[in-house]
């Protein structure tokens, strides 16, 4: 006794499932670029302005200006977005941060933690954003 099985529609099945996966991932990068934009703007909010004019400023530049965010990427098989401030400012930032005190100067820069305080303040509303589309996301296919 032969018992035969032919099962057609194998290929449509398989090409569904490849569109769904690539929709799922554009999803995906959608809800990391949505949830690095609650940042970026706690970034702005929190980053210092400066006491002087910027008219009489050496370099004129607002570090708020300069606050920008990445696409996504992919480092070390993890998808990530960078968040931070443009190389024009990064360097000042970085010493406003971290402060000098570490050279043994008295009179050097207390340090402000200003990005650590801003991501500190958001935590929960990334994960929110991330929550909620990951959610809706799903719920497109789960039906």
């Amino acid at each position: 006794m032969e018992v035969s099985l032919d099962i057609q529609g194998i290929d449509t099945v398989v090409r569904k499932l490849t569109d769904i996966s690539a929709t799922v991932d554009r999803g995906i990068n959608t809800v990391l670029r949505d949830s690095s934009e609650v940042y970026l703007d706690a970034l702005r909010h929190n980053t210092p302005l400066g006491r002087k004019d910027i008219n009489k400023k050496k370099y004129p530049v607002r570090a708020r200006e300069h606050v920008v965010r990445s696409n996504v990427m992919r480092q070390d098989g993890e998808r990530i977005v960078k968040v931070g401030y443009t190389s024009k400012v990064a360097w000042y930032m970085w010493f406003l941060e971290k402060g000098t005190y570490s050279k043994g100067n008295p009179k050097g820069i207390a340090p402000r933690h200003h990005t650590e305080r801003a991501f500190e303040d958001v935590k929960e509303d990334i994960a929110n954003v991330q929550k909620s589309g990951l959610k809706n996301l799903l719920q497109r296919y789960v039906t």
